[in-house]
């Protein structure tokens, strides 16, 4: 066999004329001699960005930002600019100068900005200038400063240190929908309420970028992560991957770059979460402001969105699998903290059929993929459990299926079909002890067949085990099938008989459930000062265990609200310690707020006032899901004394009223 030769070296960065040509460039610099030699212009080097090290590496050279000819340009330029006095003259006299005296002294001038805060222009002012011709650049320049100086929190420099370079304001042209700061300002001292005086804001942003991008982004990370896993801090997946994918595309914009329609749509959406979210801690004109400026977002980001898809449809390679399904499910929690829960489901459901074409035909996932797996079927999971009124339409959309189907949630599935029941090969007690494969383990997204996957990653993501989300699931599926049976007996997959077993092994495998020892199955770092983070957990757990005893009861026998008040006292009790947890976000998390609801309509005697109390505080935040929540748990609590009747419940009223849902 030949031995091989020496590799060849390409190095790739000659200049652009030699590139274009083909041929070998000596990558001279300023000008390559190749260039020189054929009597051509060199095109110069393509810009690299380098970050500076105490490392000087002889080799390595810097792009000069002008050509040759513009070199010697300005430098002629310069020269002629100096008079016959010393430098140390021109400096001095300029130093000293008045501001009518003008701004420059030979090549050095100064930008003078006025000491006073006096009101901006008013428009006649403003006209009268425009008319006369003559606006000089330092009186525009001046403009840009006055008026109460806006401040952020100290997060917007540890996130963003020195990302944007100074730039004039002429070069900043915003759109309208963008000028959000300036509406702030004309809100007066109303924002001082929320803004901490420690760092005043860069009016100097790329055009490209909104101008409060960097405060929103802070505000997502400090703040908005605490909805979606309020009890991990460390490594969660919004750490991971969605606060590093904003940073990514707001420096790409920064430098004029084009991240690509599935970056920018989660971009745009993160910060309408964002903005949302800051809604709830305000009243009146700045909750309207942060609305409206979260709907703006949220319109971009659909405008990305369908751009995105319009690309997958067509077969182009636009954007890499994870970040098309993370903004899906960052479009799903966007519309949700818009108050939209239908169309929110609507992005669950293009997200399911997407894993299903190219995510679970992938031989081996990636950590971070399968951390977006384990998000969408978190957020699925608490939607099914309440998407109790497009049973029936749906069921009709999918047309008669056969009862000896075993698994309707193949690929060729509907992406809209309901949770329905699938064949158990061994008794639901053996199959929950049993270990599945690395293949069902990751490709079993909707968690439709027992058994254990210890990979599985709800532990580390959302602080709550694998096996309790199966039960759910469980309890999903046996719920529809017996409202499905009770109003299309054709189209039951099960005999009662066999529903009835199901029904027993189901309800034997719930009340056998028990928390995990939350000190030795998590890292968790949300301490309070009433409680510690392991019994915070513990108790977020075990309001989650008799919440979904309440739901099985619910859904699966329907019974009399009264058998159900031991578990709605023990969910109360679960939920005290959160009274006194300053950080009220963690209230609206799926894992307190679902199993709040849940208790809270099985509620009866003094018990409601104590949730309705619990649920009062939601308002302040003016969260959508909560307030409708809130309406539903009061209207069957009056339904309840006015028939007489405690097998009225929530499902009848969100099948009737056709309500939506969403918790996660």
């Amino acid at each position: 066999m030949a031995p091989h030769g020496p590799a060849r070296l390409r190095s790739l960065g000659g200049c652009i004329t030699c590139r274009r040509r083909h041929v070998k460039c000596d990558e001279e610099r300023p000008l390559c001699a190749q260039c020189l030699q054929a009597g051509l212009d060199c095109g110069g080097y393509k810009a690299r960005i380098a970050f500076d090290t105490d490392d000087h590496d002889p080799d390595s050279l810097r792009r000069p930002l002008y050509t040759a000819k513009e070199q010697q340009c300005l430098s002629s330029k310069l020269a002629a600019s100096v008079s016959t006095k010393s430098l140390h003259k021109l400096l001095l006299d300029l130093d000293e100068s008045n501001v009518t005296d003008g701004n420059y002294h030979g090549p050095f001038g100064v930008f003078t900005v006025k000491t006073s805060t006096s009101a901006l222009p008013s428009p006649t002012t403003s006209q009268s200038d425009e008319s006369s011709g003559e606006l000089s650049s330092e009186s525009h320049f001046e403009t840009c400063f006055d008026g109460p100086e806006i401040s952020l929190d100290q997060a917007f420099d540890d996130l963003f240190p020195d990302i944007f370079p100074d730039l004039d304001e002429q070069h900043v042209q915003e759109p309208e929908s963008e000028d959000s700061l300036g509406q702030l300002i004309s809100l007066g001292q109303e924002c001082e309420s929320w803004l901490t005086p420690s760092i005043p804001v860069n009016h100097h942003v790329p055009s490209n970028i909104p101008q409060d991008a960097a405060f929103l982004l802070s505000n997502y990370r400090d703040s908005v992560i605490d909805y979606l896993s309020p009890l991990q801090r460390r490594k969660t997946l919004w750490h991971v991957q969605h606060l590093p994918n904003a940073m990514i595309t707001m420096a790409a914009l920064s430098l004029g770059d084009d991240p690509g329609q599935a970056k920018l749509c989660i971009f745009y959406a993160m910060l309408s979460i964002s903005a949302f979210s800051l809604q709830g801690g305000f009243s009146g004109k700045m909750a309207d402001f942060w609305r409206t400026r979260g709907l703006d977002l949220k319109s971009r980001a659909q405008l990305h969105h369908s751009h995105m898809l319009q690309n997958l449809s067509q077969g182009t390679k636009c954007a890499k699998y994870k970040e098309v399904l993370m903004a899906l499910l960052t479009m799903a929690i966007s519309t949700r903290f818009s108050g939209d829960a239908k169309n929110a489901s609507l992005y669950l459901y293009d997200a399911d059929k997407y894993i299903r074409m190219k995510g679970l035909t992938k031989s081996t996932k990636s950590r971070k993929v399968r951390m977006l797996h384990h998000n969408y079927s978190y957020m699925r999971l608490f939607y099914e459990s309440t998407a109790l009124n497009h049973l029936e339409s749906t069921l009709s959309k999918s047309g008669h299926k056969s009862r000896n189907s075993t698994n309707i949630e193949s690929d060729e599935a509907r992406r809209d079909r309901p949770f329905r029941l699938v064949e158990w090969h061994s008794p639901l007690e053996q199959g929950m002890l049993a270990i599945k494969s690395r293949e069902r383990g990751e490709n079993d997204i909707c968690l439709q067949e027992p058994g254990i996957w210890s990979p599985t990653m709800y532990p580390e993501i959302f602080s709550i085990p694998e096996n309790w989300f199966f039960l759910l699931s469980q309890t999903i599926r046996l719920g529809n099938e017996r409202d499905i049976s009770a109003k299309y007996p054709e189209e039951a997959m099960v005999s009662w008989s066999e529903f009835s077993c199901r029904a027993q092994a189901l309800e034997k495998c719930i009340s056998a459930w028990k928390p995990p020892d939350s000190r030795d199955a998590y890292d968790l770092a949300h301490a309070t000062e009433s409680m510690n983070a392991q019994d915070l957990a513990h108790a977020m757990l075990s309001a989650l265990h008799h919440a979904l005893r309440i739901y099985f009861y619910r859904r699966v026998y329907d019974v009399d609200a009264i058998i159900l008040q031991h578990q709605v006292t023990s969910v109360r009790r679960c939920l005290e310690p959160t009274v006194t947890v300053p950080n009220v976000r963690l209230k609206h998390s799926a894992g307190f707020f679902w199993p709040a609801f849940l208790a809270g309509c099985e509620a009866i005697d003094h018990s409601d006032q104590i949730f309705s109390q619990w649920f009062d505080d939601f308002d302040k935040l003016n969260n959508p899901t909560a307030q409708t929540v809130t309406e539903i748990m009061r209207s069957v609590w009056n339904e309840r004394q006015e028939s007489g009747d405690n097998t009225k419940s929530w499902c009848e009223y969100v099948r009737q009223h056709r309500v939506d849902l969403v918790f996660f």
